[in-house]
């Protein structure tokens, strides 16, 4: 077993996107690379726990486990969250993660 240098989920491995990295994952907003990460991800064996990740961080840009921020925010609203969130302060992630909006209608 190779050991790991940063602590890495051990979903990571089994993620679609691993094997393209010609697309920008991390900047992409809604439209140009988004949708192209988006068909990558519907067909991802680690989608919903990506998605969970993303809205439990409150991660702002990007597209996570086949949502981009646009896709995040109305989850948030929907679910009475309202808007993202800021990051919050450490320590401080697993109250966050706990009252996280249910994603039941994407998998």
């Amino acid at each position: 077993m190779q050991q790991r240098l940063i602590n890495v989920p051990e979903w990571h491995e089994f993620a679609a996107c691993r094997s393209r990295q010609d697309l920008n994952w991390i900047e992409a907003w809604p439209g140009d690379d988004a949708e192209a990460c988006k068909a990558v991800c519907r067909c991802c064996p680690v989608r919903l726990i990506c998605a969970i990740t993303a809205l439990s961080a409150a991660e702002q840009g990007g597209v996570w486990g086949g949502l981009d921020a646009d896709d995040r925010a109305a989850l948030a609203r929907e679910s009475g969250q309202g808007s993202l969130p800021d990051l919050p302060p450490q320590g401080e992630a697993r109250d966050r993660a706990a009252a996280a909006p249910s994603l039941a209608g994407i998998a």
